[in-house]
């Protein structure tokens, strides 16, 4: 029997974060059912993907595409991989950027590759998607400076667009069939399994009814803001230089941890009014019927049940002059974080030559551990690197920016380089460096002594 590419288009603001953190947590678990979720990030190291994560293993089939020409190239070892699982299991890829990007382009060009494929998508009530979804634009790092009004009606309502289920669910079925289509409707009421929510759901949509003690659980994912936290980051956005991308997730790691440590549990909220609200979901009613019919085989074409529409709404009360004080403090803590970055870069460049001067015979250069920390290295150092070593063998024979890794026994000659070690926690491998009878500052410099960014 052929096994199922089961492809979950996580529509945003659906718990898709929470779900693929839980399957990348349960890989093992699902493994029992027959199920996996490949770690295909790590699978295939070396290949600059755009990746936010390693839970997000349906990432890996999309470039960066201002810094890759390489594509079709990427796609297709992204497919070798999941083909070679296909052959003993049955696997799962989720990634809600197939959503964000080109749904049609990329079903299409999965099924030349293969053809059991079944699609798992999640609908939320639009009015509460786009609410979630403007919270979630405003805490980002480069996040929206826009009121909700503002945000939902400028351009034409661009962003009500994805909300218009009923085209891309037929665009889907057409595709891999209807059949093949499982649709699931993001609402505490209708969310199958014993826990209620996302994680029971799919697992049950897949046929598991898990013994949940044996299942690790995961911490909620994508927290909201609280409301004043939430208004204030609003105005900092407004700003906040654009792209400055850095300051940005300073600024929104700070924020959630204000919001986490001093409000208190706040009611559920919203951004409309009752007779806003009822005019925003008017332009999906007749949709909404169509798919509650045709999709889940509703007669009475009710697709969301929970019909709640007096939602309190999010208030905040302060004067121009307090306003005024926030875009001042912002502003500061702007033109800062600039002068920090602009520090840091000159620090990088004095951190290596310092970390090279004892590298007086010119030895060649090579860095030790092939992780996130390397990347960063790599793009610090002028001085061309000549080799990575990494205790993970399965990184041996691949490489990051053109430099070739290999494990850490294939070195014949330690004395042959100049060595940086690049992780973070470095007690192991410098003992192990100094097994090989190298000493630090003289054979061997540790990165994080040196770059102020560890």
């Amino acid at each position: 029997m052929e096994h199922t590419l089961l492809i979950h288009i996580g529509i945003s603001k659906t718990g898709t974060s929470a779900l693929q953190t839980f399957l990348y947590e349960n890989m093992e678990k699902l493994e029992e059912y027959g199920w996996r979720y490949p770690d295909l990030n790590k699978e295939l190291f070396g290949l600059q993907f755009l990746t936010f994560g390693k839970e997000i293993n349906g990432s890996v089939f999309y470039k960066e595409r201002e810094k890759l020409d390489t594509e079709a190239e990427n796609w297709n070892k992204a497919w070798e991989r999941v083909l070679e699982h296909l052959k003993t299991k049955n696997v799962i890829i989720s990634d809600e950027r197939i959503c964000v990007w080109d749904t049609n382009k990329f079903l299409t060009a999965a099924k030349e590759k293969y053809d059991n494929i079944k699609v798992i998508i999640y609908l939320r009530r639009q009015d509460r998607a786009i609410e979630s979804f403007w919270n979630q634009r405003v805490k980002n790092p480069v996040g929206c400076g826009q009121i909700f009004q503002e945000f939902i009606h400028f351009d034409g309502c661009a962003e009500c667009a994805p909300y218009h289920y009923k085209r891309q669910l037929d665009d889907i079925s057409n595709i891999v069939g209807k059949e093949n289509l499982i649709v699931r409707v993001y609402e505490k009421g209708q969310l199958c399994g014993e826990k209620h929510n996302t994680e029971s759901d799919f697992l049950s949509s897949i046929g598991i009814e898990p013994d949940w003690e044996q299942w690790k659980r995961c911490v909620p994912q994508n927290l909201r803001l609280g409301e004043n936290y939430l208004e204030i980051k609003r105005i900092f956005n407004s700003i906040l230089d654009e792209g400055d991308v850095e300051q940005g997730i300073s600024s929104m790691l700070c924020f959630e941890k204000l919001s986490q440590n001093f409000c208190c549990e706040e009611k559920e909220k919203g951004c409309f009014t009752i007779e806003e609200r009822e005019k925003f979901l008017k332009q999906f009613e007749a949709e909404n019927e169509e798919i509650a019919r045709e999709y889940l085989h509703r007669n009475d074409g009710i697709l969301f049940y929970d019909d709640r529409k007096d939602y309190p709404l999010y208030e905040y009360s302060y004067t121009s002059f307090e306003q005024d004080m926030i875009r001042v403090f912002s502003a500061l803590i702007n033109n800062q974080s600039r002068e920090l970055q602009r520090l840091e870069k000159h620090n990088s460049f004095l951190a290596e030559k310092l970390m090279l001067f004892n590298n007086s015979n010119g030895k060649r250069l090579l860095l030790f551990g092939a992780g996130h920390k390397c990347r960063k290295l790599l793009d610090e150092l002028r001085t061309p690197v000549t080799l990575i070593v990494d205790n993970d063998e399965t990184k041996s024979g691949k490489s990051l920016q053109k430099v070739p890794i290999v494990f850490t026994e294939q070195v014949k000659d330690w004395s042959d380089y100049f060595i940086i070690v690049t992780c973070a926690e470095t007690e192991e491998i410098e003992q192990q460096l100094q097994g090989f009878g190298l000493e630090k500052e003289k054979d061997y410099v540790v990165a994080k002594d040196y770059f102020i960014y560890y």
